[in-house]
């Protein structure tokens, strides 16, 4: 059963994403072994879009490790849970729910020893700043129990980098970088040095600044380089520079012009926002209530995959009573296409 809503929900997920974002490009999936067990490790900047860009690109069926807090709601626990995912806690979540950790690690190497693919967080967090945060000591202990349980488990270590152009927006982009797989072999004995590799490793497919302390003035200089913050070895090129305190060349900047044509554009806009009015309103009054603002992405395309497709089928529904079959599909083309309709319509008039 979990198996089937597993792949169902992966192609909804997938039509979504691709709708929610402008851009989804991938890198590395040649580095995804597809007969040994993977054990996937990502930065973490955007909550639980980021586990979704990545079931939805890697060619494996994948298992996951959550934030404990995100299982607090007990419908949202089920869900989770039959979406292959398990929660691992934090200090935060209280003293008491330490222990608990023991039976998702468990679950997390048995996994590994059925030969399949699980990913993992190691931040231990997330955030949005562009940079690599320390990496917390669980997946080592995952490696290490499924070594412990079968020394011949041949257990590959895939760093993953994902990069957003913006966390929060809608119609943003966003890259994955698999990196080169690591043997757990090779570092059985060394774990802690494994932690760095993987971190290093991380740090070359993710936008990272170095320096916490010069952090908003580095990605200050860089904004004005109008860096491609889909690709992170160029990015990290300037990034570099700019911590050196080396002059970073910087694009000469377009000529604005307020074309009176674009106001041509306001019928498409006012048109559009009102086949999705109800979304909008659900959304905005969604937003006030946001107190991290890591899930702002994550609720907006929440309200995506669930407020917008009932609204269109409320349209269509109430539409057939009054159009013709033909003219119905032509009116749900247009539904398809009046959010990002609505979204490119705004940025033009801005």
């Amino acid at each position: 059963m979990n198996n089937v809503l597993y792949h169902f929900l992966r192609i909804y997920v997938w039509y979504a994403l691709h709708f929610y974002f402008k851009k989804i490009i991938t890198n590395g999936i040649n580095n995804i072994p597809p007969n040994k067990p993977v054990l996937f490790l990502a930065n973490h900047q955007n909550a639980l879009l980021d586990a979704l860009v990545i079931a939805i690109t890697a060619p494996r069926y994948c298992y996951f490790i959550a934030r404990a807090d995100v299982f607090k709601n007990r419908f949202a626990a089920k869900l989770l849970s039959l979406l292959n995912m398990r929660p691992v806690y934090r200090l935060r979540d209280g003293i008491k729910s330490i222990p608990n950790n023991k039976n998702t690690f468990t679950w997390a190497s048995n996994v590994l020893l059925r030969n399949e693919c699980l990913l993992f967080f190691p931040e231990g967090n997330h955030s949005l700043l562009r940079r690599v945060r320390p990496l917390s000591k669980g997946f080592t202990r995952i490696i290490d129990e499924a070594l412990m349980a079968n020394p011949l488990l041949d257990l590959q270590i895939i760093p993953v980098g994902i990069n957003y152009t913006d966390h929060t927006g809608f119609r943003g982009s966003v890259s994955i970088y698999y990196g080169e797989a690591v043997s757990a072999h090779a570092y059985k004995n060394d774990l802690l040095l494994l932690r760095s590799v993987i971190e290093e490793k991380l740090k070359l497919l993710t936008i990272h600044v170095e320096n916490e302390t010069t952090y908003s003035n580095v990605i200050s200089v860089l904004k004005q380089t109008s860096p491609d913050y889909l690709n992170p070895f160029e990015t990290n090129r300037s990034i570099r520079q700019i911590e050196q305190g080396k002059p970073v060349n910087a694009p000469i900047g377009k000529i604005s012009s307020k074309s009176p044509l674009r106001y041509a554009l306001y019928p498409l806009y006012w048109l559009s926002g009102l086949v999705n009015v109800v979304p909008i309103i659900v959304w905005k009054w969604l937003k006030k209530r946001i107190t991290d603002p890591v899930f702002t992405g994550t609720f907006r395309f929440a309200v995506g995959i669930t407020v917008v497709p009932v609204n269109y089928i409320f349209i269509l529904w109430m539409a057939s009573n009054f159009v013709a079959w033909p003219l119905l599909i032509v009116l749900a083309a247009g539904c398809a296409i009046s959010l990002p309709l609505h979204h490119v319509c705004r940025i033009a008039l801005k």
